[in-house]
């Protein structure tokens, strides 16, 4: 079975991109898995909270100080290299890069901030733990700013070992080491995971360098394709950060920095759910965007969406199935830090399926040049998440985090999907005729021998 999936992918690059982010994701979340574990196991309660609270803000912050950058690289990136528009694509590049160094120290600061005011809950006792936040924030937002752009280049496979394999593997060994050898302590979790990232930053840095030192033939300046300002991308990014990546922040506001270790956990094995879907995106994204720009009809264009779709919901159907029946055992693996969280993580797990019935709308937005109506959404939820919190968790407690989360979720992809059916005239989630024509296109392969 392996050896004739490898020969179909080695006919189709798509295919092949495809397979290569699937088992990058699956190896990268063993070991992430693995380094929630090792962290948990060896901090107390108070320390995990603090430290999971720290990550938290690591994994949501590139989606504020980068700007609105990586859908840009993604879309024009992609098509300035297609164009053989070097120079363009260096210029965006590098733009991106001093706009995200920027934005990331100022974010930082503003954290540190907010947290000496009262306002959130960030350990400032200490002042390596401070210069460690400042440091991660940075590296954390430069890896997610040249994974997109690797994936904008045609590096997909570098992409998938950077973002996937090598941060879990060295976030994974590097804390093992330093809690088992040197002391279970929270700053040394927090030098172990900084290190780790250094490490990946300097190995994209190295993968890049042709496009950021304009190491490649300059084209003429008049190939050069003219990128839109980011600033209606930047909106959505910031407010879809805080919706859907900030919700430890809302934990800790209204449950308590020891809640956030529990729903935290819950949140890690919820995201198995989207396994398939994140090794997906150099598949979804590549091919969505040559669908808008390549210049063919708009009935091709629907049907790449459709098939899109169908794919995008298969891949999040696949991994909620065993994952609803191995929550359990893989949250006893957490100890006496994830009691009570079970209720949590199915709620969760559901929520990340519902949406990805609806497709993945975000890139369709973006690719459509809609991006007006995603901000105008997201800046309507960003505004509604906080009271939708505060009410949910005053009447359910912890599992009212969870369940505000995925109601918040949910209702945001159904109003995107709902405003692209307006504008494109297309549903863009699974429909049963884009089911029926993905079906007819895998029969077609297999007659063929594919």
């Amino acid at each position: 079975m392996l050896a004739k999936i490898w020969r179909i992918s080695r006919k189709n690059p798509r295919l092949l991109n495809l397979f290569e982010g699937i088992a990058s994701k699956a190896i990268g979340a063993v070991m992430w898995f693995g380094f929630t574990i090792v962290i948990s196991r060896n901090l107390d309660i108070l320390e995990t909270g603090y430290f999971f609270y720290a990550l938290s803000i690591f994994l949501f912050i590139p989606q504020v100080t980068n700007a609105g950058y990586p859908p840009l690289l993604l879309r024009y990136g992609s098509e300035m290299l297609h164009m053989q528009d070097f120079r363009g694509a260096s210029r965006l590049l590098r733009r991106s890069i001093t706009v995200t160094i920027i934005c990331s120290l100022l974010a930082s600061v503003a954290f540190i901030a907010s947290s000496r005011w009262g306002l959130t809950d960030l350990y400032t006792d200490n002042d390596l733990f401070i210069a460690c936040f400042v440091i991660g924030s940075l590296l954390f937002s430069l890896q997610a700013l040249f994974r997109n752009a690797e994936i904008a280049f045609d590096r997909i496979r570098d992409s998938n070992l950077n973002f996937y394999v090598f941060r879990g593997l060295f976030s994974l060994v590097f804390s093992y080491i330093a809690l088992q050898t040197w002391r279970s302590d929270l700053v040394v979790a927090m030098l172990a995971i900084c290190s780790a990232m250094l490490l990946i930053v300097l190995r994209d840095f190295y993968v890049l360098r042709d496009f950021i030192f304009k190491r490649r033939p300059a084209s003429s300046a008049t190939n050069e394709a003219i990128w839109p300002k980011p600033t209606l991308t930047w909106i959505s990014e910031c407010g879809s950060a805080l919706i859907i990546k900030g919700d430890a922040l809302f934990v800790s506001f209204f449950l308590g920095i020891e809640a956030v270790a529990s729903y935290f956990i819950a949140q890690r094995i919820a995201v198995f759910a989207e396994f398939f879907i994140d090794g997906l995106r150099s598949y979804v994204a590549p091919r969505l965007s040559k669908a808008f720009y390549s210049g063919g009809s708009v009935t091709e264009r629907n049907r790449t969406i459709s098939e899109v779709a169908v794919v995008y919901f298969l891949a999040s159907f696949v991994c909620v199935v065993p994952l609803l029946i191995a929550a359990p055992y893989l949250l006893q693996l957490f100890g006496g830090h994830a009691e009570d969280a079970l209720l949590s993580c199915y709620i969760l797990i559901l929520g990340r399926l519902l949406v990805a019935s609806f497709g993945p709308t975000i890139f369709i937005l973006d690719y459509a040049n809609l991006r007006i109506y995603r901000s105008y959404i997201t800046l309507f939820f960003l505004i509604l998440t906080p009271f939708v919190y505060w009410l949910s968790t005053s009447v359910l407690g912890f599992v009212g985090a969870a369940t505000a989360y995925s109601f918040i979720i949910v209702v945001n992809g159904l109003v995107r999907a709902l405003v692209s059916w307006r504008k494109l005239a297309i549903w863009p989630g699974v429909t049963p005729q884009g089911a029926i024509n993905e079906a007819k296109g895998l029969l077609k392969m297999k007659q063929k021998g594919i």
